[in-house]
């Protein structure tokens, strides 16, 4: 065997890069504009509260709706029994075409108010068995980074049922009004063709 005795530092340093670069497996290149998750934590938790407090305002919302909405079915009912009442309370009763338009009004209101009211179920977030499950392994801006994308994902699945809720609400208040409306004017042409 023989051995050099007299090498230069930077000669060695040069050997033993060499060496390493050959031993090591490669790995993948960094981008150094590339933003670390782990230096994202005040970001994700910026986002993980924002995108929580919104779930919390859309089911506060849905609630709002959910009385409204309960309220326009009573209300379309006690107006459907009012306008029945009137054909025992005078000889002639309401005007029967537009009493019958009113009743179809108001039990459109109804079921679009119990449409408005019916139970569906809101994507609810986090699952704690499932958090525990996948991750407890995780480092704080990998969890926070699921926990965002998954309430993100949440909060777009309960907009449609929302949505849904709004929409046969105002069908519900637009059918009252004309129902109040057509009661109206069949009581005042009591008789009348």
């Amino acid at each position: 065997m023989v051995r050099v005795m007299s090498r230069d530092p930077q000669q060695e340093q040069a050997v033993a890069s060499d060496r390493a670069a050959t031993d090591a497996p490669a790995a993948a290149p960094v981008d150094p504009a590339a933003p670390i998750l782990e230096d994202q934590v005040s970001t994700l938790e910026l986002i993980n509260t924002e995108v929580s407090g919104r779930l919390a305002r859309q089911a506060a919302t849905g609630t709002q709706v959910d009385t409204k909405a309960a309220l326009l079915a009573g209300v379309a009912a006690t107006a459907t029994q009012f306008l029945a009442s009137q054909f025992l309370a005078s000889r002639t009763g309401p005007h029967p075409v537009l009493a019958t338009v009113a009743y179809v009004a108001y039990a459109c209101a109804f079921l679009a108010a119990v449409g408005a009211y019916a139970l569906a179920r809101y994507d609810d977030v986090p699952d704690p068995t499932q958090l525990l499950r996948h991750c407890a392994h995780l480092t704080k801006a990998e969890t926070l980074a699921r926990l965002a994308a998954t309430r993100a994902r949440a909060f777009e699945a309960n907009r449609r049922k929302h949505l849904r809720k709004v929409i046969c609400w105002w069908i519900s208040v637009a059918s009252l009004t004309l129902g109040l409306a057509l009661s109206t004017i069949a009581i005042v042409h009591t008789g009348s063709l």
